[in-house]
């Protein structure tokens, strides 16, 4: 956790309402900026919003690095799905974006985590239960990398 500086804000977007829950304690194990971070996901508007919300985001606080887009890659809806990589593509290309972004996805195999890589995307890691231990330290690496270039 020393790793993680305080009051960092994290958007995070799932479409699962567990998920949903989880992130909520991520974002308080991490010390993060509860008033400012944002738990999305509910619908599919809500999902393809992302990379303006992170937008606006950084424009509010005058920075891209206090901000953490933690993405579910595999969201279904009825009107249609939306990856998680997409979200991280249309980031860096679009807004030229800087802060670190992360997929949360069952499939967390090496493969899985290079396509990830691929897509702008810093790192990953899986949903299965005590996975918040290593999100912290990942999310810790790839906050202290971004910093340092």
């Amino acid at each position: 956790i020393s790793e993680l500086p305080a009051g960092l804000v994290f958007v995070m977007v799932d479409d699962d309402e567990i998920a949903r829950i989880w992130a909520e304690n991520l974002i308080t194990a991490c010390r993060g900026d509860v008033e400012r971070s944002q738990i999305l996901g509910a619908s599919y508007e809500e999902a393809l919003d992302v990379p303006q919300r992170l937008h606006a985001l950084s424009e509010e606080l005058g920075s891209q690095q206090r901000i953490v887009g933690i993405f579910d890659q595999n969201m279904n809806y009825d009107e249609g799905d939306v990856l998680g990589t997409d979200l991280c593509s249309r980031l860096r290309r679009d807004y030229a974006w800087e802060g670190v972004l992360f997929i949360q996805s069952a499939n967390d195999s090496e493969s899985d985590a290079a396509a990830y890589r691929r897509a702008g995307a810093d790192g990953s890691f899986g949903k299965e239960i005590g996975s918040m231990k290593r999100a912290m330290t990942q999310l810790g690496c790839a906050i202290s990398t971004r910093a340092r270039s």
